[in-house]
């Protein structure tokens, strides 16, 4: 059956690659995006999509009323974003259109890290230790008081990706940093959380959960382990997947990232929830994104799994309640590296 889907922001690979793989299953889609980012729309793209809506995303709530009104329009059943920053629009408007999607107040603490924090407290995460300041000066002040312990990470409450995060060796690097996370700027001029956040650096081996969650149910496709670079400014040099663990450790691991997806109110959708493993087996979570963007950045899962991510975010918006990850009985490993600002290569082996 078609059914009109709503995209928050076609533009980028992962949107696109939604995009693509709703219409070709026959589902009309309907972009929602600026002015801005509009007038960058390939003439490929604009083919492919069945409507646009140009809203301002600088105006969060008058945006949700936008994509309320056009979607009863359309007659929109699914809704969705792989855009970081419109996760929380997008929990609005599903909300008021009675579409699957997140709990809209909660749908914050997954991207605002400071927001993010407390909601782990409440969900009994394990998480750093976190501090959130509003001035130069109680940063300081929390140095002087014994509070700031080193190396430690100095990063902006509500930035994406690494924009703005610093890890701090010493007292003498806490105030450029402090600088670097506050010339951070959120993507559509959107309004944004001032504050900074210091926060505990901890020990250990990085890995990341990528998950799917339809109805409240989470399925974890995989564990990633990731390599990074060191210094004040780290780089992902590369990714091992699946990783290969002992059963107690792979446990932790996805108990803990259950936990965090279920802490900031993910119902319907993807995460890509980073953690540390530390000596003991202790298992901290950095952060879920909840978007599709950083959980594709894998390699495709449909090649151990036997489904595709787009195919599977495609079917959890248009209520499919189909397995989403049916496993083909082979596997697979993959080496991700990345050298410079090249794009990973991958290099697949199957047994």
């Amino acid at each position: 059956m078609s059914v009109p889907v709503l995209l928050l922001e076609a533009a980028g690979p992962e949107s696109e690659a939604l995009a693509r793989t709703a219409a070709a299953s026959g589902h009309p889609v309907h972009a929602v995006t600026d002015a801005t980012t509009r007038a960058s729309y390939s003439g490929e793209l604009r083919q492919l999509l069945a409507g646009c809506l140009v809203t301002d995303f600088t105006r969060p709530g008058q945006a949700v009323a936008d994509i309320t009104g056009y979607g009863r329009r359309i007659g929109v059943k699914a809704l969705l974003t792989v855009n970081e920053y419109l996760t929380e629009v997008a929990a609005r408007s599903c909300a008021a259109l009675g579409l699957p999607g997140n709990d809209p107040e909660r749908a914050a603490a997954a991207r605002n890290k400071a927001l993010m924090a407390t909601a782990f407290e409440a969900g009994h995460v394990t998480m750093p230790r976190t501090k959130a300041v509003a001035d130069l000066r109680e940063l300081r002040g929390l140095h002087e008081a014994g509070v700031v312990g080193f190396p430690c990470f100095v990063k902006p409450a509500d930035g994406a990706g690494s924009a703005g995060v610093t890890v701090v060796a010493g007292p003498e690097e806490l105030e450029p940093a402090w600088h670097a996370a506050r010339a951070a700027r959120v993507m559509y001029g959107m309004p944004r959380d001032e504050r900074v956040l210091v926060q505990e650096h901890v020990q250990g081996r990085e890995f990341s959960v990528e998950s799917v969650t339809q109805h409240d149910v989470t399925t974890h496709l995989c564990i990633t382990r990731k390599h990074t670079t060191g210094g004040i400014h780290r780089v992902e040099l590369g990714h091992a997947l699946p990783a290969r663990l002992p059963a107690a450790a792979e446990r932790a691991l996805l108990e803990q990232a259950g936990r965090a997806i279920a802490a900031v109110g993910v119902r319907n959708g993807a995460a890509h929830t980073e953690l540390v493993l530390g000596p003991d087996g202790r298992c901290t979570v950095l952060e879920p994104a909840k978007a599709a963007a950083a959980a594709a950045s894998r390699a495709d899962p449909a090649r151990w799994t036997g489904s595709g991510y787009a195919s599977g975010r495609s079917r959890r918006s248009t209520k499919d309640r189909s397995r989403t990850c049916p496993g083909s009985g082979c596997g697979c490993a993959v080496h991700c590296r990345t050298t410079g600002l090249r794009k990973p290569d991958r290099q697949a082996r199957r047994p």
